[in-house]
């Protein structure tokens, strides 16, 4: 933590003047299972190139597996996803936003492509991002751990992760 702040302290973020871009990235991710049994999920989301929102929070439901957490994670990040989306409505038009995880097992179960059986001991409350898919108002697609953005928010990194996710996400 220590070395994270020391490396961080003269760095701000980035906003660029000439973003003409209508996208809105999310990279998802989350870290099942850490202190206290508790999963920690994390976003970041980017107007074209430009962060815009990121945030990291303790799940306040216990996972049972890695795609359980993963997948509460996709459902918490739909919402300010489309939170986002509906802010920026005026501006942008209708986008639609992508959200990009690196769980396969958590896109096919919000893409309904895994069979219910195997997912029947998930909480409903976190079903809602399969309604947002169903209804196109998100994409979901997967993204690689090596470029996964979002997975700094959730667990400790070396130096060169660090120093990887400040360049990928415009810190500057």
């Amino acid at each position: 933590m220590i070395a994270y702040l020391w490396y961080t302290q003269l760095l701000g973020i980035f906003v660029s003047a000439e973003n003409t871009s209508k996208e809105i990235k999310c990279y998802v991710d989350a870290n099942w299972g850490g202190e206290g049994d508790r999963s920690t999920h994390g976003f970041i989301m980017f107007h074209g190139c430009d962060p815009i929102s990121l945030k990291s929070k303790r799940q306040a439901t216990i996972a049972s597996l890695t795609a359980q957490a993963e997948y509460m994670a996709l459902s918490f990040s739909s919402k300010e996803c489309l939170w986002m989306s509906n802010l920026s409505h005026m501006i942008l038009g209708n986008v639609t936003p992508h959200l990009l995880s690196d769980n396969k097992t958590a896109i096919g179960i919000s893409t309904e492509s895994m069979s219910r059986k195997q997912t029947q001991h998930l909480i409903q409350d976190f079903n809602i991002i399969n309604e947002y898919i169903i209804m196109k108002k998100l994409n979901l697609s997967w993204i690689s751990t090596r470029n996964q953005l979002a997975d700094i928010l959730t667990k400790a990194l070396g130096y060169i992760n660090v120093k990887d996710f400040t360049e990928n996400a415009m810190i500057q």
